[in-house]
Formats: structure tokens, sequence, C-alpha cells
């Protein structure tokens, strides 16, 4: 009897011991877990191209990146080459998605945002390169070039920040101006020029292309996806492994909900304060597990996670009379939604897909009619 009673009492304090590790009140593991993956990553928070200006203008000139790859010893204006010839004289690009800036210098550096277009080769678009062009009749505007040969060090070049503080300078790998004369001319050397020149009456424009570093995030690990996404990428073949990340993947116990991560996601709202918040929270989480920057979400992310600590489905249930609690969870609602859209944040994974908005729209009411609400 007495080896019985010692026994029931091994079983008991195994089972409690079992069930307080069990009952934490932060079940995702956020500080146990997504923090040291962002740790783990380099997260990219700005991207700098800087032009040496030797003549500049009052005139913009425009960067596009490039939809097809060209050779230095073989670009022309009108690229003759079997393997790699422009399906546009001039170079393939899309006029809609631009970067403008004005050398308003003379003998200077001049510094352009680059994030948006980095972000664009960070999320699979093809790294061709960029190309410089102005509007038709503005007079040549100049930049030294990687060649030139008495100015070693002023060639185009990229400056990454990254959320560590530190930086990175990564130089031109090739670079040359190209313009539209019978010759297919070129110079790979020297002074890049942009616009049309007066001595030699053609347009002129300009040829760029960076090697990334290995440590920039590559393919959809920069980028946020939304709750739709992360519903259909959670089992079979299409299962996304960032939800592996979780203490116990898709079956990991949402706080006090009694319902797993999978269930939550999948559940239909109807306007269920207590659901729609926790949808676009998991979404939040597991774009935070995939190494995006945090940056512009923490604060609404925490203040998410404390409502989830302190309270259960039933209670946010007893908030429908209180307009300024609802407030509180509609506005994060928005914050974490915004987010994994990529209206705020690194921007949304499928963005680069679509060469500028009216395609994007093209392809949605052709798969799915115009009713039908975007992912």
């Amino acid at each position: 009897m007495k080896k019985i009673i010692i026994l029931l009492t091994f079983l008991m304090g195994i089972s409690i011991t079992f069930w307080s590790c069990q009952s934490d009140n932060n079940p995702i593991g956020v500080e146990n877990h997504s923090d040291d993956i962002r740790l783990n990553k380099s997260i990219l928070s700005s991207a700098k191209l800087f032009l040496y200006v030797k003549t500049g203008g009052t005139h913009k000139v425009n960067i596009h990146l490039l939809k097809e790859n060209w050779d230095l010893n073989e670009v022309s204006w009108y690229e003759r080459t079997v393997d790699s010839q422009w399906k546009k004289p001039g170079g393939t690009f899309n006029k809609n998605q631009l970067i403008s800036f004005i050398p308003n210098g003379n003998f200077e550096w001049i510094e352009i945002d680059f994030f948006d277009f980095l972000r664009k080769w960070q999320t699979g678009k093809p790294n061709y390169g960029i190309i410089l062009e102005q509007d038709l009749d503005k007079p040549l505007v100049n930049f030294a070039s990687a060649n030139h040969p008495n100015l070693i060090g002023y060639g185009p070049k990229l400056v990454l920040t990254y959320s560590d503080g530190t930086e990175k300078t990564i130089m031109a790998k090739v670079d040359c101006a190209i313009w539209n004369t019978e010759e297919d001319t070129r110079a790979d050397a020297g002074w890049l020029n942009v616009g049309v020149g007066t001595t030699v009456p053609f347009e002129h424009r300009v040829l760029i292309k960076f090697d990334l570093p290995e440590d920039i995030v590559s393919g959809d690990e920069n980028c946020t996806h939304t709750k739709a996404y992360w519903k259909t990428h959670a089992k079979g073949k299409k299962k996304d492994p960032t939800w592996d990340l979780l203490p116990e993947g898709t079956k990991t116990k949402f706080f006090n909900s009694k319902k797993t991560y999978y269930n939550v996601i999948s559940r239909k709202n109807k306007r269920d304060l207590y659901y729609m918040l926790a949808s676009e929270y998991i979404a939040t989480e597991l774009n935070l597990l995939s190494g995006t920057d945090p940056t512009d979400i923490q604060n609404s992310f925490d203040k998410a996670t404390e409502i989830f600590n302190t309270y259960t489905p039933k209670d946010l249930k007893k908030w429908w009379r209180n307009k300024e609690k609802q407030k509180q969870i509609f506005s994060l609602v928005l914050e974490l939604k915004a987010y994994n859209f990529g209206e705020i944040g690194p921007g949304h994974c499928d963005d680069y897909k679509w060469d500028d908005d009216k395609e994007w729209d093209k392809h949605w009411k052709k798969k799915w009619g115009k009713w039908w609400g975007k992912p």
C-alpha cells in the first residue's frame, strides 16, 4: 500500500510540473525564439545610392530596374547580340516604376534613397541592374564611372545600413553609357552621360550593375505575407517551414483561447474582437519569425501580446458595449493588418510580381472577378 501511495505522489508531482510548464501565459514564446531568429539575421534598415556628379542640372533624372540582362563587352543602345537582345531599343524597363532625382550640383556626391528598389531584388526580382534616363531634349548631366582612371572610388556605390548600426558599401560591379546612333556606340570608361548631347546630338543613357552581398536576406524572408497566406501554407505540400518555429508548430496553443494557432487563424471571425485581433497577430508573428524587420510594428505587437496574456475570448466578448476598448482593439487590428499587407514595414512579398498596379488589377479581376477581395 505504501508503495502505491509513493508512486501516486511521484506521478502527481510530475503532472503538476508538466502542467505548470504548459500553462505559461505566453505559450507562443516570442521572447524565447522569435527574437533570437531576428538577431541571427542582418535586417536591412536603409539603402542609399551615391553618384558623383561632374556637371548637374535642374531637371529630373529617372532610375528604373532593368528587365533584361546585359554584358559590358557587347551592350549597345540596340543590343545586337543573340543571347541578350533588348526587347526595346535603349534598354527594357518599366517606365511606371522609377526613382527620380535632380542632380543640381557640380563635383559632389548626390545621395538617392534606393531602399524600395533594393527590396524588390530581395524579394525575388532578377538583379539586372539599373538604367538612368531623362525626358527627351534635356541637356547632358555627367556622373563619374567606376572605370574613371583618375577618380578611383568615385564610381556609383550603394551604402547599406543594418539594424545594428553597421554599414556596408558596395561599389558598382560594372557601368557604361549607351547612346542611340547607327553605330551602336557605348562608352565603358570616364564619365557617365545622361540626356542629349550638344556637340553630338544623341540621347544618352547609363547602365549600372551591382552584386548584392550574401548576408542580405533573399527570397521571401525579408517581406511580409497576409494571414490568408499563412492559413493556406500551414500544412501539406505548400507548408511554409516558418510554422515549425513555433514551439509545437501548428498545434501550439494560442494563449488562453484553448485553441491552436492553426485553429485560430483558420476560424471565421464574424466580427469577434478576440479572433479578429488574434488572426492578424498570428500572421504578424509568423512574419517576424521569418525574419522581417519588427521596427514599425513592435509597439502594437507588444500591446496585443499583453491583451492575450490578460484576457480570454469570453472576456473580450463583454467589451461589445465599451466603445473605448473596442476602438483600442480595432486600432491594433488595423496596425497589424497594415504590416502584413505591406502598407508599413518591409513590404509585401508579392509586390515584385507586378510591374504596376494596373497589371495587378488586371490579373486579379481575370482570376477572381472584381467583387472578390484581394488577399
